[in-house]
């Protein structure tokens, strides 16, 4: 009983061995088309994010403009005159100090430890 299902099985496996390189074996056909068509779906997304992007830099370059002169009335007018304000503040780095640069001493002194 044990040596028929044996058989069976690598009967199986020769059989699915066999569908799996024909598998491949399409695949390698195939791989060219389907190349192309996902970069064209990557170039139309990144359009589509790009365009995104525009549209959200002209809304707040128009919100801007609007929140100078009226009060926010959402939450969501708050955040973006909060974060509008900030942007437009002036960037100021650390200001600059002249210090003296000191040159290193090697301290370090080579000692041997004799061991008795």
């Amino acid at each position: 009983m044990l040596e028929e299902l044996q058989a069976f099985a690598l009967l199986a496996l020769v059989v699915t061995h066999g569908f799996l390189v024909r598998g491949c074996m399409d695949i390698r056909t195939e791989l060219p088309h389907q190349g192309s068509e996902i970069s064209h779906r990557i170039d139309k997304t990144s359009e589509l994010l790009d365009e995104m992007a525009q549209l959200i830099s002209d809304f707040a370059d128009n919100t801007a403009e609007a929140t100078k002169s009226v009060a926010p009335e959402s939450p969501f007018g708050l955040i973006l005159n909060s974060l509008m304000n900030r942007s437009t503040m002036d960037i100021q780095h650390g200001t600059t100090q002249e210090r003296q640069v000191y040159e290193t001493q090697d301290n370090s002194q080579d000692e041997t430890f004799n061991q008795s």
